[in-house]
Parts: C-alpha cells; structure tokens; sequence
C-alpha cells in the first residue's frame, strides 16, 4: 500500500468559541494524507467477514514499534454509516527501541478504545466528554489478570461469530453509539459504530493476508 488519502474517524473541535471550556466536538470523518503499515503484522488482524461488500479502509494503527494494533474502517464516513474493528496484540511489558516501556497490551486497550469511540459519538463538549469517559472508567474494575470478567455485569454479555465460531463479547449500547469487545488467545478486539450501524448482522474475521483489500 503506497501513501494515499485515506477517511480518519475522529474529534474535531469547532473554533471561535468564547468559552474554551465549552468547546465542542464532533465525530465525523477527515480525508488524510497516511503512509501505509510499518511492517507487516505478526498476529491476527480483524475485520467484518465477506458478507460486508462495501467500502474498507485502513484507519490507523500504533506509531512507534513493534506494531500492535491496528484499525480498519468498515462503510460509508461521509455518511456516518461506519463500523470500526480494532485489533490489539497481547504483549507483555517490554521496552521499545526507543527505550519505553510498552505493554501489557489486550482487553484494557481494547476497552479503553471502546470507552473513548463511544463517549466521543455520544457527547459534543469536552467537559461532557471528560466526564462520561471517566463515568464509564469507573463502572468497571478492569486490570490484565482479570480478562473479562471485569466487565460481567456491567456489559451486557453477547456472541459475536469470529472466524466462523460463536465467541463470548460484552457489548455496550448507548442512543448514539454501540462497542463491542472480545478477547482471543493472541488478540484483543474492539469493534465499534454509531447508532446508525448497531443493527447490523456482525461477523469478524481475521483478514491479515487481505489487508491489501483495505484502501
């Protein structure tokens, strides 16, 4: 994959507010500029399976190495009709060649995103944002040794075909957005969208030696 313009799911903040403290945001898609991958992965990498013929695109992955998660966008941005699956290797603590500490890597990541993707589409000022993050932080007491029992009881517990196999997720819906989160013997996944895609019939699939399909 050469460098090329590619959809970029994020905040932006709007300008001449008079009170930064209010600033709003919006989720919404950017067209940027964005190399491909480093290096090639090393581990599965998601996305939804063959039954989604639309558009799919690489979102974004870690900057510094070893490369450890990945994003891929699903669907139409520009009309905010998308599904994004995010891929986590679990890594134990390790420093990079830069010498920082990376890791552990899995759930928590993967968990993190979720919190993050869904507060974003729900909220539209940073304090709000700020504090729906930290409410749903609270919520659960997620550490590496606990997996996903951390989140039972809170999530709501769902099936989730992976690979063709019905695996156990924990789901999140809320009236603007939905996340999904799964953890596998060498991944953790995050796949998350707004309300206009919760309905869909999801299906991943690893997708590591297609990632070419991925614009």
């Amino acid at each position: 994959m050469q460098w090329c313009c590619r959809p970029w799911l994020g905040v932006t903040v709007s300008e001449a507010q008079l009170d930064p403290r209010e600033t709003s945001l919006s989720c919404h898609h950017h067209w940027v500029y964005a190399p491909p991958l480093p290096e090639e992965p090393n581990f599965p990498v998601y996305g939804l399976g063959p039954k989604f013929d639309g558009f799919r695109w690489l979102i974004i992955w870690q900057a510094s190495p070893p490369l450890y998660s990945i994003s891929l966008g699903h669907g139409r941005p520009e009309a905010g009709e998308w599904v994004s699956v995010q891929t986590i290797k679990k890594l134990p603590p390790s420093a990079n060649r830069f010498g920082v500490t990376v890791g552990p890597t899995g759930l928590s990541d993967a968990v993190s995103s979720a919190i993050m993707r869904l507060s974003e589409l729900s909220v539209s000022d940073r304090n709000r944002l700020t504090r729906m993050m930290n409410d749903e932080y609270s919520m659960i007491d997620l550490y590496p040794d606990r997996g996903v029992s951390a989140l039972a009881g809170v999530w709501e517990t769902e099936e989730l075909l992976t690979d063709g196999v019905p695996r156990v997720c924990y789901s999140r819906r809320l009236e603007k957005a939905w996340a999904v989160v799964l953890e596998l013997e060498e991944v953790a996944v995050a796949v998350t969208g707004p309300a206009s895609t919760a309905s869909l019939d999801l299906e991943i699939v690893d997708v590591r030696s297609s990632l070419a399909s991925y614009a």
